[in-house]
């Protein structure tokens, strides 16, 4: 049932990224100036593909790795004459995106915003008015909009560093200054899932090496670095904003961008792991990743290793794990949430 679960989640995502996509296709403009065109947060690589395909030049970026090419955290030079932008995940994560596109675009340049209904497309005009001109929804179709408007005059938020943020945590080894963006996991803070399983893990072994898979800004690291300063940390992250957060907020660890263990190299070995998987692509729940986190764990953990992992109750990890590292050991458990541990 769960495998089955995930299929049909992912295939509703893939249908819902085709009709976004198609929506902005029908609209947008053979060709327009010199034929250069960014195209921002194309998950399913549709857009950019098709565009090409009628003869622009065309630029990616993407914030999270795994959408079909590699991700930055914030666009390539420009200025470009026109722009595509398709709604982020959190809409604080589509505002900063909105701002570093135009940051991008050359005076009086078009941008194309596009996105479903319910993933908030509505409620983008205004904030495109007060930075754009002309702003018009050009496309109202199979619930999807499409919004266009030319680069104003208005000041923008730009770089990447006018976005970040500092402030307090208070963690089991102390309180820490904490460098988050927006559009990052709870914000930079300490969500509950990552609070219950800081309060079940043991320090790591002095001179251990540990990976935090999924890392966000490096909040769980960095507790673990709290506990036992003399440990070689690595931490991974699909999101290129949470990467560049967590490489100030952990000084000295390894950080990888990538959406799983491939852009972890190969030969890498960990005494622990460590992870709050995400489990959602979109709307939908989605456990492929942490399928994954797991199948591949044995081969990655030294003798005597652990996994430790932080999901829902209704999460069937148990089985996950003993299938794949022959034990699964339930550390705590609250209304919500279970700490496991898994290891051989």
């Amino acid at each position: 049932m769960a495998r089955e679960g995930t299929v049909v989640a992912a295939l509703a995502n893939h249908r819902r990224e085709e009709t976004v996509a198609r929506v902005l296709l029908d609209v947008f403009p053979a060709l327009d100036g010199d034929g250069r065109v960014l195209v921002a947060g194309d998950r399913s690589g549709r857009v950019a593909l098709a565009l090409r395909t009628r003869g622009l030049s065309v630029s990616a970026w993407r914030r999270w790795a795994g959408e079909g090419g590699s991700a930055r955290p914030w666009p390539p030079e420009g200025p470009f004459p026109m722009a595509t932008l398709r709604l982020a995940h959190a809409r604080v994560a589509t505002l900063m995106a909105l701002h570093a596109v135009l940051d991008r675009l050359e005076p009086g340049g078009r941008l194309w915003v596009h996105g479903a209904g319910d993933e908030g497309i509505r409620s983008m005009r205004r904030p495109m008015q007060e930075l754009m001109e002309d702003v018009e929804v050009v496309s109202v179709r199979r619930h999807c909009r499409v919004l266009s408007g030319r680069r104003g005059d208005a000041g923008l938020r730009a770089p990447l560093a006018a976005w970040r943020e500092v402030g307090e945590i208070s963690l089991p080894g102390g309180e820490a200054a904490l460098v988050r963006y927006p559009g990052v996991f709870a914000r930079g803070g300490l969500d509950p899932a990552s609070a219950a399983l800081i309060a079940a893990l043991p320090p790591p072994a002095p001179n251990s090496r540990v990976l935090d898979f999924a890392c966000g800004v490096g909040v769980l690291g960095l507790t673990q670095r709290q506990a036992e300063p003399t440990i070689a940390l690595d931490l991974l992250d699909a999101d290129a904003v949470a990467a560049a957060a967590a490489r100030e907020n952990v000084p000295g660890a390894r950080v990888f961008l990538g959406d799983g263990w491939r852009a972890v190299p190969a030969d890498a070995r960990y005494d622990r792991i460590i992870s709050n998987p995400p489990l959602h692509r979109g709307k939908s729940r989605d456990d492929s990743m942490l399928k994954a986190l797991i199948a591949e764990t044995p081969r990655r953990l030294r003798p005597g290793g652990a996994l430790w992992l932080v999901t829902q109750r209704t999460i069937p990890v148990q089985r996950w794990l003993k299938t794949a590292l022959g034990s699964a050991t339930l550390i705590q458990e609250s209304r919500r949430f279970r700490v496991w541990r898994g290891g051989r």
